[in-house]
């Protein structure tokens, strides 16, 4: 999730939905997003930690 600045401090990664705050994505990475996030919090995971993993806040989801 992190990775090293140029000179060596750490940035957050943009994510995988690309682009950085409000950006506009597009409906079918939206609807992939959404239901990756169903999909981890069906299986146990905390809607928090599943979006954190795909770089969105909750309030964004």
């Amino acid at each position: 999730m992190y990775r090293q600045g140029i000179q060596g401090c750490t940035k957050k990664n943009p994510g995988d939905l690309g682009g950085g705050k409000g950006r506009m994505i597009s409906i079918e990475k939206r609807k992939k997003a959404v239901s990756l996030i169903e999909e981890a919090c069906n299986a146990g995971a905390r809607q928090k930690k599943a979006c954190d993993l795909l770089g969105i806040t909750e309030r964004t989801l």
